[in-house]
């Protein structure tokens, strides 16, 4: 089978970043359009394997593990060692369910036009076979995200630290699975925010005084209405109890303050 490197690196780009996305949305981890492209095209480099003599099993392990501890760091960063593990071992994860989906797809229209060798596969697809197989593969994936978020523990004293406008403020936070309002466009979840804590007015008006914020609709058992929500710059959440912070890509919420806590977030964006 003749191998064009072209087709192999932009292959591979384009797989690499669904699998960092996945990976991102799964883990609840704010990921950069341009970091992930980049973190893509450097994980695309690995695939060039394909063309040396194949490797024994001792060498091919430590190269697969040694390419995803490489590429997990240049996506993500590596933080902690508990954090960076769990990244890592997410992105396996996602690996796994995409070369199931493709391969099933890859039988069921009996295609034989692969190669593989060094942990590399090289595949003659179709544009429309390639977005079949990672519709297939996204599905799995939230079917897998919805076992985790059901086992996701709530338990702990939290503090929310929310970066914008020039500002850092520090929340703190309840973890309450009643909290389930996600944006409908970029489907992140909203952390619901006191507005007097966060140093804004609240409502409608809050869209002049915070850049990018805008209006999102709202539903629950007996009340609809809007709340303001806007991008942070960054937020993290601290477990006080354990002392341990992740940072989590997230929506904030205005809102007025309910109860003695400032912030309300799903445990989900934990996991």
């Amino acid at each position: 089978m003749t191998i064009y490197v072209d087709v192999l690196l932009v292959l591979n780009i384009y797989v690499n970043y669904l699998l960092l996305m996945a990976t991102a949305k799964l883990r609840h981890l704010r990921l950069t359009f341009p970091r992930c492209i980049l973190s893509s095209l450097f994980g695309s480099l690995f695939s060039l394997a394909i063309f040396i003599p194949a490797m024994n099993i001792v060498t091919l392990n430590i190269f697969k593990i040694f390419s995803a501890f490489l590429i997990v760091i240049a996506a993500f960063g590596f933080g902690n060692f508990l954090d960076y593990f769990k990244n890592t071992l997410f992105f396996f994860a996602v690996n796994f369910v995409f070369a199931g989906a493709v391969y099933a797809l890859m039988l069921a229209i009996n295609s034989s036009a692969t190669y593989f060798n060094n942990a590399c596969l090289y595949i003659d697809l179709s544009p429309v076979t390639l977005v079949v197989g990672t519709a297939i593969a996204y599905f799995s994936l939230g079917v897998i995200r919805r076992i985790f978020g059901r086992s996701t523990s709530a338990d702990g004293r939290y503090s929310v630290i929310v970066s914008f406008g020039g500002r850092t403020v520090s929340l703190s936070g309840i973890a309450d699975t009643g909290n389930t309002l996600t944006d409908v466009f970029s489907g992140l979840p909203v952390i619901i925010c006191d507005s007097e804590s966060l140093g804004v007015s609240g409502g409608i008006s809050a869209i002049e005084n915070i850049r990018g914020a805008r209006i999102l609709p709202y539903s629950t058992i007996g009340n609809d209405g809007f709340i303001t929500v806007f991008t942070p710059v960054y937020v993290c959440v601290k477990n006080e109890t354990s002392n341990r912070v992740k940072q989590v890509s997230a929506l904030i919420g205005i809102s007025e303050k309910h109860g003695e806590y400032e912030a309300i977030f799903n445990p989900k964006i934990l996991v």
